[in-house]
């Protein structure tokens, strides 16, 4: 499977809020800067909004029309709420004014032209879904082509360690375990002393489950994930017996006319290829990955082999080696980040190891235990595994993932270097990482990812 370039990703380039909470306006990067593709972070006093912008950044991009995304954006004050995407797509919320919460349009453009517009109104204190065929219609095309054009998946990832996203909701819980949608049971709105004082009303959508159960879901999703790569790289590998055959059939006849290598180099070449797919095949077979390559016995094979059937060996040999690496290297990616994931959690830990096979998941080795259950595990070590798994299971396309303050529960030493754990765990991928955080250890090591917000009219660094 072949990697993507980063200009095919999607990510945030600026955000603007005017007004927001009635009286905050802010640019975020300040000046003429764009935000990183790869990682933005926003600091600020309490009350300054940061969260609050982050919310309304993954209720506006997630695409789904009955979980209360809407209902979400209404209950905030503010006069307009604009995002920038690299790909010439713009998403905006415009209220008129005087600035309050409630109804508001939301207008998506690309390249500067107008591509579509809907109104939500409030009713009774949410959002409704459609109850017509026509007003089904239209709400079904609106958020077919913010999906289309913004081409972004978003999760949310609560400073209470509540996590959320349309795709893990939509797979990951039954139906009666999904919250009510509509919002008829919750408060929508918040009132000034509310939102002064920072108290919050229910989240709609969000998984109420405690910690332990969080985790066991973030586990199925990274085993899920990496099951689901598994069956994709087999069969995007897999070559037909006809191909092989016809691919044969031309090396033997091409071979003499288009070809100058010496029998010799031919077998020298072969070997070494059958090796380095060896290792390969090693490498994934410990993650439980069937790579199915007896690399060792080939050798051997050719080493007893006369030297005289040598190149038609090579020439008969080479068609089988392209279907295997073919196979092998569309798992390469997602072997790298799996051993990139399980080492990483492992700089994290110091009395204890984790290992990984797709057959059996994801396990904990104590050093002076036999086994060890996963609540055993203190609440940092869950929070982080928690958080990559749901990292490592955001990668399959353009994401933005959202943390709010991840320092929570970390110590001093994780907190210095779990930014640039996350960077490596989404490194070769679409993922845009988006903070809020009071950590001065996480902050200065990243400083030219931060947007400070002040509360006035303008932004700071």
């Amino acid at each position: 499977m072949e990697t993507p370039s980063v200009s095919d990703w999607t990510s945030i380039t600026k955000i603007q809020v005017e007004k927001l909470f009635g009286k905050y306006n802010y640019t975020i990067p300040i000046k003429d800067r764009t935000l990183d593709p790869k990682l933005f972070i926003l600091y600020g006093d309490n009350g300054s909004g940061k969260t609050t912008i982050l919310h309304i950044l993954h209720h506006l991009i997630s695409s789904n029309t009955t979980r209360a995304h809407k209902s979400a954006v209404a209950r905030v004050p503010f006069a307009s709420f604009s995002i920038d995407f690299s790909n010439g797509t713009n998403l905006t919320a415009l209220r008129s004014m005087p600035v309050s919460h409630g109804s508001f349009t939301l207008r998506l453009t690309h390249n500067g032209r107008k591509v579509t517009q809907r109104r939500f109104k409030v009713n009774q204190g949410f959002v409704p879904v459609a109850d017509t065929a026509e007003g089904k219609e239209a709400e079904k095309a609106f958020a077919q082509a913010c999906k289309e054009f913004i081409s972004m998946d978003s999760y949310l990832l609560t400073d209470d360690r509540h996590f959320d996203g349309d795709k893990v909701t939509e797979e990951d819980y039954d139906e009666e375990e999904v919250v009510e949608s509509d919002g008829r049971d919750q408060r929508i709105f918040m009132s000034p002393e509310e939102i002064e004082s920072g108290i919050r009303s229910p989240r709609p959508g969000f998984d109420p489950s405690p910690g332990h159960l969080l985790l066991r879901r973030a586990l199925k999703r990274f085993n899920d994930w990496t099951r689901q790569r598994l069956v994709e790289g087999v069969s995007e590998g897999s070559v037909g017996t006809n191909s092989v055959y016809f691919d044969l059939l031309n090396r033997l006849s091409n071979s003499r006319d288009s070809d100058n290598r010496t029998p010799k180099q031919r077998i020298i070449e072969l070997e070494n290829r059958i090796r380095q797919l060896s290792e390969m095949s090693e490498r994934q077979a410990t993650f439980g990955f069937d790579a199915q390559f007896p690399g060792n016995d080939f050798l051997e094979r050719l080493d007893r082999m006369p030297h005289p059937s040598h190149e038609i060996a090579a020439i008969a040999f080479e068609p089988y080696l392209d279907g295997v690496e073919a196979r092998l290297r569309t798992q390469e990616d997602t072997v790298a980040a799996i051993s990139l994931f399980i080492a990483t959690l492992n700089e994290y830990l110091t009395d204890k190891s984790l290992s990984f096979r797709v057959d059996s998941g994801l396990k904990v080795h104590p050093h002076h235990r036999r086994s060890m259950p996963l609540e055993g595990l203190s609440s940092g070590e869950r929070q982080l595994i928690t958080l990559f798994c749901n990292i490592i299971a955001a990668r399959t396309k353009s994401s933005l993932f959202i943390i709010d303050e991840p320092e929570i529960s970390l110590n001093i030493k994780w907190q210095r270097r779990l930014v640039d754990s996350l960077l490596g765990c989404t490194a070769n991928s679409g993922v845009q990482l988006a903070m809020a955080s009071h950590s001065f250890e996480l902050l200065s090591k990243h400083r030219e990812n931060v947007t400070r917000l002040l509360m006035g009219n303008e932004g700071d660094e």
